[in-house]
């Protein structure tokens, strides 16, 4: 297997992904300065992905600014160089998902390169290269927020302007089309998973594919006044970005266990004499991610990267209260003289032969088909007396079992190139 061979690999990986694309790379901007004010130009700027190992260099031009674009959501630490001038750092700065950060100027001091100033104390970072509302949850934020049914879209509900009428108790592609944003059709939403496309279209209110909470990096909704690139759908935009592989092989494994003993009967159910129902949720999962290594095939450490997690929903949940009629005791002898229809009247029994009422609207015993009552003992017995249109009632219990696969790989060409795929 040659190297150009694993590269094809990995560009049809992006290519059998591609359909609907957003752009999830982020930017940072700022302007680099002496101490009295005066622009720097043709000062080295370089961005560090620690978690990748990651470089990302450009230079300030002439009015002492620079643009870093084409990053990928993650914490970055900034260091300036320029002749006459020390070092300096800002590191922790956090890019969210196609976030255009303006970190301002960036003030040097007199001195020599091997002199170092980082900065520690430093002032929010604003977003004043769009003028787009949007809110991002990210990293322990995702990891200590309790989610209903493990489903992210649910964290919609933490979203100023959202209205999120959607039931995620039980885990699925559905629900989506419940979520209204400043007033529009939840119709209108619009859904990626690292910028590309996984609405439902033929309905508009699914998703195509899921992910788990645990394999979500970040989650990024943009409620209004956002760029001309967020086309089709004039709702919010949400972006759920996936965790990617470092330098570093990290894991993790789970099990969430939700079970009814633990839960309280409806007051519904209570009255009528329903019993509880099996409400039973059984959730294991695990995660992994790290560098790929190969001495032959990629001698060059921190090139390639990999994350996998599955998980497996094993998912008991009851229905909604179903009342049905089911033949009486008396009726599966053939006697019909209790029996009303569906509006409480009195039904009439008539022989088929001669079209005529049997006596005492009962059926007599050498009339019964053998298999028919045979048929009429498979229902259940009624366990409900005194309603109209109904005997029996019942609420059972449905198994939706799941399983959610994500495979991503990100392979850093150079410092300029970089290309990922996903498999969901």
């Amino acid at each position: 297997m040659s190297k150009t061979f694993m590269l094809m690999i990995v560009l049809a990986l992006v290519v059998a992904t591609t359909g609907y694309t957003q752009n999830i790379n982020g930017s940072l901007a700022g302007r680099v300065v002496d101490q009295q004010g005066a622009v720097v130009p043709n000062a080295s700027v370089i961005a560090s992905d620690l978690t990748q190992k990651l470089n990302v260099t450009t230079k300030t031009n002439d009015q002492g600014t620079f643009v870093l674009a084409g990053l990928r959501p993650g914490n970055y630490s900034l260091r300036v160089e320029a002749a006459g001038f020390k070092k300096l750092d800002r590191p922790n700065i956090a890019l969210n998902a196609d976030e255009k950060l303006a970190i301002g100027d960036l003030v040097m001091e007199v001195g020599a390169l091997t002199e170092t100033v980082e900065v520690s104390a430093q002032a929010t970072i604003l977003q004043t290269e769009s003028a787009e509302r949007s809110d991002t949850i990210i990293g322990k934020q995702i990891e200590n927020l309790q989610v209903n049914g493990r489903n992210p879209l649910d964290m919609t509900k933490l979203i100023p302007g959202v209205v999120d009428t959607a039931n995620f108790q039980v885990g699925g592609p559905g629900g989506i089309g419940s979520i209204q944003v400043n007033g529009n059709r939840g119709s209108a939403n619009m859904l990626t998973i690292n910028g590309i496309g996984n609405m439902d279209t033929g309905s508009n209110g699914s998703q195509n594919v899921t992910v788990s909470i645990d394999s979500t990096q970040e989650f990024h909704i943009l409620t209004g006044m956002y760029q001309a690139e967020y086309g089709r759908n004039a709702g919010a935009q949400i972006a759920v970005v996936t965790k990617s592989g470092s330098s570093d092989i990290h894991g993790s494994g789970y099990w969430y266990h939700r079970h009814d003993d633990l839960n309280a009967n409806s007051w519904i159910n209570n009255a009528k004499g329903i019993p509880r129902s099996l409400f039973r949720y059984n959730d294991p999962g695990y995660t992994v991610g790290g560098p790929v290594y190969i001495p032959k095939l990629l001698p060059q450490r921190n090139r390639l990267f990999f994350f996998w997690s599955e998980e497996f929903q094993e998912q008991l949940a009851p229905n909604t209260v179903r009342n049905i009629q089911v033949p009486t005791a008396l009726e599966r002898q053939g006697n019909f003289s209790q029996s009303v229809n569906s509006s409480g009247r009195p039904v009439t029994i008539k022989d088929p032969l001669n079209g005529q009422p049997f006596a005492g609207n009962i059926v007599p015993a050498n009339r019964l088909f053998g298999p028919g009552v045979a048929l009429l003992n498979l229902f259940p017995q009624p366990n409900v007396s005194g309603q109209v249109g109904y005997n029996y009632t019942s609420q059972f219990s449905n198994s939706q079992n799941r399983r959610e696969d994500l495979l991503r790989i990100d392979y850093n060409l150079s410092q300029n190139v970089r290309v990922f795929g996903h498999y969901i």
